[in-house]
């Protein structure tokens, strides 16, 4: 994605949260084992977004829904 994206373009992922069996939805519960979403570590994304080579990775949220928790993220590539 970084290769193909415009000098200052924005990339945005959205991602289920990690397992948190408090804030997951019964929907969530019954469709996601914690065993699928164990990978899903606060700061993951953050680091393979750093590590592919864009810059300024955060989290820029997280919403509930029915399925579970979702978090949002942002990164860009570096101009130029």
């Amino acid at each position: 994605v970084l290769r193909v994206l415009k000098a200052g373009g924005s990339f945005h992922v959205v991602d289920f949260a990690a397992p948190d069996e408090a804030q997951r939805g019964v929907l969530a519960r019954l469709l996601h084992g914690a065993g699928h979403l164990h990978d899903n570590a606060p700061g993951r994304i953050i680091a393979m977004l750093d590590d592919a080579g864009f810059v300024g990775a955060a989290a820029v949220g997280t919403r509930r829904t029915l399925f579970g928790p979702i978090d949002f993220h942002r990164a860009s590539r570096a101009d130029g």
